[in-house]
């Protein structure tokens, strides 16, 4: 089995995709902006908070990780900037880290 970081967990995409993977034998480290928000427990789910704006954050969260899932959207016009410039950071974090699935 593999260790995923999932990015956007706490969205409608991201829920399924972390209880999916959960499902399926994989551990989870879960990475959002409200820890709270994540209902789901699971003995191989790690929820930690993140920031998608620094390479830093990311690095201490992808240590270990077989690969990472993004399942960040832009929500509505004005984040579509946020967007593309956290994939540019999440790419440089991965580098870093030695991850080369995305």
């Amino acid at each position: 089995m593999m260790k995923l970081a999932i990015l956007g967990a706490t969205g409608r995409t991201g829920v399924h995709l972390v209880e999916q993977a959960l499902e399926e034998g994989h551990e989870v480290v879960a990475i959002v902006r409200t820890p709270s928000k994540v209902t789901t427990e699971h003995e191989n789910l790690k929820v930690v908070s993140g920031d998608i704006t620094s390479t830093a954050s990311l690095k201490e969260h992808f240590e270990g990780c077989d690969a990472v899932v993004s399942c960040l959207g832009a929500g509505t016009l004005r984040n579509v900037t946020l967007y593309s410039e956290s994939i540019k950071i999440i790419v440089a974090a991965m580098r870093e880290t030695s991850i080369k699935k995305l």
